[in-house]
């Protein structure tokens, strides 16, 4: 269940920022960057934080470009070896990912193949949010 409390204050820093991140594209981009800086130095701490803040900031990321996403959702408009190239990154990315949760990566036991038709089911949601089907 750690999930809902990561959802949660990825929330939080998600609705804190996002105003501002509509209005303002630099403002966004430097967001951004700093979320995840802060998410890559969190991650490295030996310990668990509380409220899994260690992953809100990547998360508020992923939220805000879903949000700039949604707002300029003309994939029509993509050319098809852009998106090519975005489907071969998101798998190379996802397979050399260490996870960015300390608490489950104690569940290596699992097989990749459960973890990459997880990846794939988030990769379809996306899309289908955007009104194509994978």
């Amino acid at each position: 269940m750690w999930y809902l409390t990561s959802l949660f204050t990825a929330g939080a820093v998600y609705y804190a920022v996002i105003d501002v991140c509509i209005r303002s594209k630099k403002k966004c981009a430097g967001y951004i960057i700093c979320f995840l800086a802060v998410s890559v130095c969190l991650a490295k701490l030996p310990i668990l934080l509380p409220w899994s803040i260690d992953i809100a900031f990547a998360g508020a990321v992923l939220m805000i470009a879903g949000t700039l996403l949604g707002q300029n959702c003309s994939i029509e408009k993509w050319k098809k070896k852009w998106i090519f190239c975005i489907v071969v990154l998101f798998f190379v990315l996802a397979k050399v990912n260490p996870g960015i949760n300390i608490s489950v990566e104690a569940m290596e036991i699992m097989e990749h193949g459960v973890f990459c038709f997880s990846y794939w089911l988030e990769f379809a949601d996306r899309f289908s949010a955007c009104g194509l089907e994978p």
